[in-house]
């Protein structure tokens, strides 16, 4: 990716501070069901070879670089069934010392509370996508966000005031049953984790375009004008490390991002060794659908 594309994919923070804010019009879905995602059946046991027949979808035409010597599978349900007051007191702590805490044991997250806390989470509704440990969830309590929905495959239970949990697969059906009065949210946070979607590591639906469908879902959920801060591997390279994560660069990426402004990326830099996806800074982007000047 040359600079001029960076340029492009990351505007400078400076030139778009004043202009980030679009003016909101009737809330509008894409016209394509990305909500049909959710009817797929789950995958129950490790698939180590990507189908021949998915082959081209899940390279975007054999155009991506895919690699099978490392991979995972998650069976059954490991992520913490119950979240506590005492869990998510003990990320808040972390976060009102300012420490590097969470699944990733950093600090990522602390420009973007600082920053957007007025705009995107004091008194607002936020939506967390995907997730191992509520670490999100807690910063952004810390914060005074008025509530916060976490959607993950999993089933968590939670008895933490104004913290609610669902799957996607609930949260389809509610929205679906409800098309009158579709809930929306304020800010939709998500960090290592729509990189896997799709991919079956975690029981979820072998889809090759899982990622781009959950990005079309969160148009739907987020307000118009409403803040998305997403978290994934950033490469100047793409790459698919089957069945653990995607990578993404000049290809995939500008797909990824189609429904929306990019403001800013909070961090610099992006991997540059083919297959790197450690780097996963928040990328702060902005709903376009429902605005009129998208």
């Amino acid at each position: 990716m040359s600079k001029n594309d960076l340029d492009m994919a990351f505007p400078n923070p400076d030139f778009v501070t004043y202009n980030i804010y679009c003016t909101p019009d009737a809330d509008q879905c894409p016209t394509y069901n990305a909500w049909l995602k959710d009817n797929l059946p789950l995958t129950r046991q490790h698939i180590k070879q990507i189908p021949d027949d998915l082959l081209s979808n899940f390279t975007l035409n054999y155009t991506i670089p895919v690699a099978l010597d490392s991979q995972d599978f998650r069976t059954g349900n490991t992520l913490p069934m119950n979240w506590t007051v005492d869990l998510i007191e003990n990320y808040r702590k972390q976060v009102r010392a300012r420490e590097a805490f969470g699944s990733y044991h950093n600090t990522d997250i602390y420009p973007a509370l600082d920053k957007y806390a007025s705009l995107a989470i004091i008194n607002k509704k936020c939506a967390v996508i995907g997730t191992e440990n509520p670490w999100i969830e807690a910063a952004l309590l810390e914060y005074n966000a008025s509530n916060v929905t976490t959607m993950e495959y999993a089933t968590i239970y939670s008895s933490i005031p104004r913290l609610f949990t669902i799957t996607p697969m609930d949260f389809a059906r509610q929205q679906q049953n409800n098309k009158g009065r579709k809930e929306l949210f304020d800010s939709v946070w998500s960090y290592s984790s729509i990189e896997h979607d799709g991919l079956g590591r975690y029981q979820d639906p072998l889809n090759p375009y899982g990622d781009f469908q959950t990005m079309i879902k969160i148009t739907c959920i987020l307000k118009p004008g409403g803040f998305l801060f997403l978290g994934v591997p950033l490469n100047i390279q793409d790459f698919l490390q089957y069945n653990l994560h995607r990578v993404y660069g000049p290809i995939r990426l500008p797909l990824l991002y189609r429904n929306f402004h990019v403001v800013e990326m909070l961090g610099m830099g992006m991997a540059r060794v083919r297959g790197d996806a450690v780097v996963q800074r928040f990328v702060v982007l902005q709903n376009k659908i429902g605005c009129k000047s998208s």
